[in-house]
């Protein structure tokens, strides 16, 4: 999850009828969600709030002061901001409304290890619209899609304790999604995201790369199949003979042959 820096300027606006400065604790500060549009697109800034915390210190009403330049953010601290409820304010032993002021600080995580899968998915979906609706910038946008994958790839090797395929599962055709469904929650599959991105209408010399890519990673998920699972490898060695069966090495497809021979 990006890293969400939360900045409190707090104070009481004085009625006329007190020169008091009064104070507002919060009671209750739910999580405050950063939008993953505006992760995908790396916006950040500050918004600034006008809060109405009505007797029972409940916020009734929410002003932006000061826009961060990101609607998506505008709008993610105003409804964070109707979720916040404070310590009611006391004034002559009575409880009583105020206006306060309020900022909310976005900001994303710079830690280059960390990968934010969810925007990962997002900026996938948005890729794979735009090759619908965009074939003059077809090589381009094949391009962008096969890197976000790769990244996406490097990651999921480097952590294969993980099992990432639900992250996934959203923009994956329906038939990738069946075919390995049986196994989907035993196996980290990332080679998944491959096989969906040549069911595309890429760009040629793109796809020739990424299907290299994707043969070459099914054989190292093989070999990463936990205790052997054989109804993991079956799927895996099937998906290889049915697709990639012009690739296979003598060698190859002499191991094939004899993992389904024991199975028979």
């Amino acid at each position: 999850m990006a890293r969400i820096i939360l900045t409190i300027l707090l104070f009481f606006l004085m009625g006329c009828a007190s020169q008091q400065k009064q104070s507002f604790q919060v009671l209750e500060k739910p999580q405050l969600e950063y939008p993953v549009a505006a992760r995908a697109d790396s916006a950040t800034g500050t918004v600034g709030l006008h809060l109405y915390v009505d007797k029972t210190g409940q916020v009734q009403t929410v002003h932006v002061t000061r826009s961060s330049g990101n609607a998506d953010l505008d709008s993610s601290a105003v409804q964070y901001a109707h979720s916040l409820v404070f310590e009611p304010s006391a004034r002559n032993g009575q409880s009583d409304g105020s206006w306060i002021t309020w900022s909310v600080k976005y900001a994303l995580r710079t830690d280059p290890q960390y990968f934010d899968i969810q925007v990962y998915a997002y900026r996938v979906q948005r890729l794979k619209d735009l090759l619908q609706t965009n074939e003059k910038k077809n090589k381009q946008t094949s391009r962008e899609l096969y890197q976000q994958h790769q990244k996406f790839i490097e990651y999921a090797l480097e952590h294969p304790k993980e099992i990432l395929n639900a992250f996934v599962a959203p923009f994956l055709h329906d038939s990738v999604r069946s075919q390995w469904q049986s196994v989907w929650q035993e196996q980290s599959l990332p080679h998944v995201v491959l096989q969906d991105f040549l069911m595309l209408e890429v760009d040629p010399d793109v796809k020739k790369q990424a299907k290299k890519h994707c043969f070459e990673l099914v054989w190292e998920e093989i070999d990463r199949v936990k205790n052997n699972d054989t109804r993991v490898l079956s799927l895996l060695y099937e998906y290889l003979t049915e697709s990639f069966g012009s690739m296979l090495s003598p060698k190859q497809q002499k191991r094939i042959d004899a993992f389904f021979r024991l199975q028979a």
